[in-house]
């Protein structure tokens, strides 16, 4: 289970990726950051829970990579 503190932080990770995601794809601007969470709450409940499985794993082995590589460059490794 994800501690509260985790998730806030995933939260605002996911918050600011969605911030990029919907300015370069040309979506209708979000007035604030309220108006965007609910979008991202809206897409995220449509997802199937095994895309969300797949990419938390994808993340881990990613993480991994560049902690051994201490923050260098590690996309080689994967």
């Amino acid at each position: 289970m994800i501690s509260s503190e985790n998730r806030q932080k995933v939260l605002n990770i996911v918050v600011c990726y969605g911030l990029t995601i919907f300015h370069k794809t040309g979506h209708q601007p979000v007035k604030d950051v309220d108006e965007l969470k609910q979008r991202l709450v809206e897409v995220w409940s449509g997802l199937r829970q095994t895309v969300v499985d797949d990419a938390i794993d994808e993340w881990r082995r990613r993480l991994r990579a560049c902690v051994r590589v201490k923050g260098q460059h590690f996309e080689h490794l994967l």
